[in-house]
């Protein structure tokens, strides 16, 4: 009887110990994945965003980077750092804008959306009556659900806002008091006081964006002044409390200035002082144009049949929202015979004959419908072929190289320009270039696919199997190769190892990652144990920018699977910020390449690098990476040099980093960007009579 006993209790202990083991992983699996989708709901999403802006999810203790289109979720966190700033659309209609070292959270009861300004300073825009926005600072209530506004938070924790459109209402311990559209006010923890400003900006609007593919653009400025108390003066400043700002007199209600790219606000005040305009926030960005990749300037398509189904495409940073192609068969650009809008950088068109035709691209912009950008003109002529072209591989490039690393979490994508005239293509994968040895083959109607497949360490070659109506026979194309290299190490960048740095600047957590992981978690401590974590950020980037206390600090990264656990950590030293210490800036200026340029390389035998630096190191490191990868390396004591070695590179995006040498030891350094267009070249064509050998 005893024994039965003691048997019920030992299996009711183990059934405990199991059933506090699943609630112990459920748990833990929670706090590694650090996702809230489950918990709470989206509330909206990103419509624009400048650098880096972070967010943290409900009941996790990481900062992510967010992206375009990232949706947003009840009871986030969302701060921008230097220079940065996020549009975000709400699902109930409104539009919020965070400015640059901005800390809000986000709630929704189910039937208002709150933003409690922790820090900083907010926008509403376009919000209207059934949109139920407030905005809250402390004990004070903002509610924007019938206006448009403007909201600053001091570090005092004072308020100054400026409504634009519609009324605010304002609620706090003085009471309720209304602002009207063009009139501003202020409220602290004692009183609310609203100005009533006599003079209205019309142009700029508020918050409007400026795209410019130079280094400015024009504005112009008019306002309204029913007294007509001429002559005035518009203030423009860099920042909201106008600590620093340029005057401009003028004796009519108008100017038109030209500014460089930034952020601006500006006011008008009449030449007394006794009367001026609320504040307006404006923003000039730089955007590059569109350049035309596909196809080829002055190029020839030879077709097989009359209608071909001709690709083309184009490259653009992320700003765009969508894009216009129209394609026209004179010069002047006069008959149009295709206009299409799409979201997408490439289309195909079926409905081209023979002839010559000319194309361009427009840029529009969600945040600036005003706004186009165009790109150059290109030209290209369809002429009838009694062959087939052969399709010209596009993606991996040339000899391009992966890390064993990227297939545990990606699979590689193969692409090729379109042909109208094949019905369906053969991807065939080789360990050897006669291709006896097949690893992967698939069959698609694409120009494009993703092989399913690992990839181990080793040399591959990839081509195409198709049938060619006009020869009545299957043929192949030309052959690429592509390298998988061995598992490699996260190499850390900076800041360099017991460096120390100023407090008063963003830090720049950096490293270099050949395996192109696009999950990384960034951590901070006080001790190297890490125990202390006093920053957590998870960002698909190879780098992320933190902003910490007076200390001493160690660095990590770790790369996380998809559901947010590490899998490989590496150490990245250690460094310390002081206020007393310069910063740790490098006096290194890349003059060429320019940052985000395009350098077409079809006609070129070497790529130009110079640079400036204010102190005299030993020598410079210089070397050109690709996806991370190091394509070429050499040292110098000169600021400039050729690289002619064009047989190691192919088109893509690239990077320039030149690092001081002193004493044989690494110091300050700086990176440029850049991307190659190489345009492919024709198969040769066999001139000579054929001749054929039997023995």
């Amino acid at each position: 009887m005893r024994t039965t006993k003691r048997r019920k209790k030992e299996i009711a202990l183990v059934l405990f110990c199991l059933t506090a083991a699943v609630i112990s992983s459920g748990l833990l699996y929670r706090s590694f994945s650090g996702t809230n989708e489950s918990i709470t709901k989206p509330i909206g999403s990103v419509a624009f965003k400048i650098k880096d802006v972070q967010r943290k999810l409900f009941k996790s203790d990481l900062w992510e980077i967010i992206h375009k289109n990232s949706e947003v979720y009840n009871k986030d966190k969302i701060k921008t750092s230097d220079h940065s700033l996020v549009s975000i659309n709400l699902n109930l209609g409104s539009i919020i804008e965070l400015d640059e070292n901005t800390l809000v959270y986000l709630e929704f009861d189910g039937e208002f959306t709150t933003i409690e300004l922790l820090e900083g300073s907010i926008h509403t825009k376009g919000a209207d009556s059934g949109s139920k926005l407030k905005i809250k600072s402390d004990n004070t209530i903002f509610d924007s659900s019938n206006s448009s506004a403007s909201i600053y938070k001091d570090k005092d924790g004072s308020i100054k806002l400026t409504v634009h459109d519609g009324e605010l209402k304002i609620s706090s311990a003085d009471g309720t008091k209304n602002v009207k559209a063009g009139d501003s006010a202020l409220v602290d923890d004692e009183k609310i006081t609203v100005i009533k400003n006599m003079i209205r900006i019309d142009s700029p609007t508020s918050n409007r964006y400026y795209i410019s593919n130079s280094s400015g653009a024009n504005i112009s400025f008019s306002w309204t002044d029913p007294a007509d108390d001429a002559p005035y003066v518009l203030l423009i400043s860099n920042n909201s409390s106008f600590d620093k700002y340029n005057t401009y007199n003028s004796k009519s209600e108008s100017i038109d200035l030209k500014l460089e790219t930034g952020t601006y606000y500006c006011m008008v005040k009449n030449d007394s002082g006794d009367k001026q305009s609320s504040v307006i926030k404006f923003s000039i960005i730089y955007d590059s144009r569109p350049y035309l990749i596909l196809p080829e300037k002055n190029g020839t398509i030879e077709s097989y049949s009359t209608n071909p189904v001709i690709s083309f495409s184009w490259g653009a940073s992320t700003m765009p929202s969508k894009y216009t192609v129209e394609i026209y068969s004179d010069s002047e650009l006069k008959n149009i015979v295709l206009k299409t809008d799409t979201e997408t950088k490439s289309i195909d068109a079926d409905t081209l004959t023979y002839g010559t035709y000319y194309w361009l691209v427009k840029a529009h912009y969600s945040i600036s419908p005003e706004d186009t950008i165009v790109s150059d003109i290109g030209s290209f002529q369809v002429n009838k072929s009694s062959t087939i072209s052969q399709p010209v591989l596009l993606q991996p490039l040339n000899n391009e190289t992966f890390s064993s690393d990227f297939f545990k979490k990606n699979r590689m994508m193969f692409s090729w320009n379109r042909n109208a005239d094949i019905a369906q293509y053969e991807i065939q994968i080789s360990t050897d270039m006669d291709f006896n040895s097949i690893y992967y083959k698939s069959n698609t109607i694409n120009s494009s696919i993703k092989a399913e497949k690992h990839m181990p360490p080793g040399t591959y070659y990839w081509r195409l199997k198709y049938f060619d109506e006009a020869k009545k026979k299957e043929v192949y194309t030309d052959i690429r190769s592509f390298i998988v290299i061995s598992e490699t190490n996260i190499e850390p960048l900076s800041p360099g190892n017991r460096a120390v740095i100023s407090s008063d600047r963003t830090i720049r957590i950096h490293w270099k990652d050949p395996s192109m992981w696009n999950n990384y978690k960034v951590e901070l401590s006080t001790d190297h144990e890490f125990r202390d974590i006093r920053e957590s950020i998870v960002t698909r980037n190879n780098y992320a920018d933190v902003h910490v206390a007076e200390g001493t600090y160690f660095w990590r990264v770790s790369r996380l699977d998809d559901k947010g656990r590490p899998i490989s950590t590496y150490s990245g030293g250690t460094f310390a910020v002081s206020s007393s210490a310069t910063e740790e800036t490098s006096r290194i200026s890349i003059v060429e390449p320019k940052n985000g340029s395009i350098i077409d390389m079809t006609h070129k035998s070497v790529i130009r690098i110079s640079w400036r630096d204010e102190d005299k190191p030993d020598k410079y490191k210089v070397e050109l990476l690709q996806n991370g990868i190091v394509k070429f390396l050499t040292e110098t004591t000169k600021t400039s040099l050729n690289f002619a070695e064009l047989h190691k590179l192919d088109r893509g995006n690239f990077s320039i980093r030149i690092t001081s040498i002193v004493s044989k030891k690494s110091g300050a350094y700086t990176e440029t960007d850049f991307e190659i267009v190489l345009k492919p070249l024709k198969k040769p064509e066999l001139i000579t009579d054929e001749i054929i050998i039997t023995e």
